[in-house]
């Protein structure tokens, strides 16, 4: 989707993202994003971000148009998630989100990326899985993703090369 292209430049060097829509996000109480982030009005309301500067929370912050976790201050080389796909109600119009983790973004403009969406197009519901190696295009895999099933995000970076792998567990594939 187009709409995760806007994380990228305000991605941390580890990022763990609990979900990404117009509605929910974080934006940053200091100049500490590159991103095109501000604080949310209307109806939605905000969702936290916090910032970890290696050993602990620093910073809380609202955005409109993401959140999660984001840790700086070490190297990191590795970051993984699992979680049960969440389901998305379609009765209040379109939306979008995504679920992701990621390395760089935060002082590059790269970031290595991956995860699944759950959007509202139409009135209908829609799921997939991608990855996304910015400042190139996203690449949606073809394979099923459903609500309630268990997937594990991993990106790592190991001897100058990244390595990111989206496992659907129940629906038993794994794209690297």
């Amino acid at each position: 989707m187009q709409l995760r292209r806007m994380l990228a430049p305000g991605s941390a060097l580890a990022l763990l993202v609990a979900a990404f829509a117009p509605a929910a996000a974080a934006a940053p109480t200091a100049l500490l994003f590159q991103a095109p982030m501000h604080p949310v009005t209307g109806q939605h309301g905000a969702a936290p971000f916090f910032v970890s500067h290696g050993g602990g929370l620093h910073a809380t912050s609202t955005s409109d148009n993401w959140s999660g976790y984001a840790a700086t201050g070490s190297t990191y080389t590795s970051v993984s998630t699992t979680f049960v796909q969440p389901a998305v109600d379609c009765s209040q119009g379109d939306g979008y989100s995504s679920f992701w983790v990621g390395l760089d973004g935060y002082s590059s403009s790269s970031v290595e990326q991956t995860g699944t969406e759950a959007d509202c197009s139409g009135g209908q519901a829609q799921y997939s899985a991608w990855y996304e190696m910015y400042p190139a295009n996203p690449v949606t895999y073809g394979n099923a993703v459903y609500p309630g099933d268990t997937i594990t995000e991993t990106v790592k970076y190991s001897s100058n090369t990244y390595t990111l792998t989206l496992n659907d567990k129940t629906e038993g594939w794994t794209k690297t």
